[in-house]
């Protein structure tokens, strides 16, 4: 059974540059997105019947970026796995994780 919190982490913005972590604890369903240190996101996920969950943010000032966090179950016993993630800026994967 999967359990603890999965967490991505990646860089946004070439010269005006900011931190996005996305936190998912996947045994109690709280999830939270930070930008540079600042929650700007939250939400819970528990007992979801959707594969395919994205959240998307505006990351930036002078230099905006279009920021999708898709997070991914497998279809059998989806919420007992490991579930992946991917951060994408401007429609570019940047980071992930894997099943």
């Amino acid at each position: 059974m999967a359990s603890g919190k999965v967490e991505l982490r990646f860089e946004v913005g070439e010269v005006e540059k900011h931190e996005v972590r996305f936190v998912f604890d996947q045994t109690w369903g709280p999830v939270r997105i930070w930008v540079d240190d600042e929650l700007v996101a939250k939400g819970f996920e528990m007992l979801s019947f959707a594969t395919v969950k994205t959240y998307a943010i505006e990351v930036g000032t002078d230099e905006k970026h279009h920021v999708e966090i898709v997070k991914t179950r497998m279809r059998l016993v989806g919420g007992l796995r490991q579930q992946a993630i991917v951060g994408r800026v401007d429609g570019i994967e940047v980071a992930s994780t894997s099943f």
